[in-house]
């Protein structure tokens, strides 16, 4: 049930906008993220000259750099945190499964050994 619902989640969030916004409820981020827009360049100078600094080594952001999601990236992602929360409710069950499985068995073991115990009584 839980499942189901995860994937009507994950079917009905598929705009930049509404994952942003559902984003926190899956992947908990210890400060959310924003959404960006990219703003449009005056002309191809100004790109060039922004570029020509880097070009034969990679700039290195600063610790408080800001980190930029493409949009196309976006859904990927969400399903990935969605998928990985149904992943934890899943390993929850099968772990509540196997103790419930392991108390079984150890009841049948103790009723085996009852029953081998009474045989022999019976012997003697």
């Amino acid at each position: 049930m839980q499942l189901a619902k995860l994937s009507q989640q994950k079917a009905a969030v598929q705009k930049p906008e509404q994952i942003i916004s559902a984003l926190p409820g899956v992947l908990p981020l210890p400060i959310p993220l924003p959404l960006w827009q990219k703003a449009p360049v005056q002309d191809a100078a100004q790109a060039d000259q922004r570029t020509a600094g880097a070009v034969g080594s990679l700039p290195i952001p600063a610790p408080s750099a800001k980190v930029t999601i493409p949009a196309e990236e976006l859904k990927p992602m969400y399903d990935f945190a969605v998928d990985c929360k149904g992943c934890q409710l899943r390993l929850a069950t099968a772990q509540a499964d196997l103790k419930d499985e392991q108390t079984k068995t150890k009841a049948l073991g103790r009723e085996r050994d009852d029953a081998l115990r009474a045989v022999q009584g019976d012997r003697l």
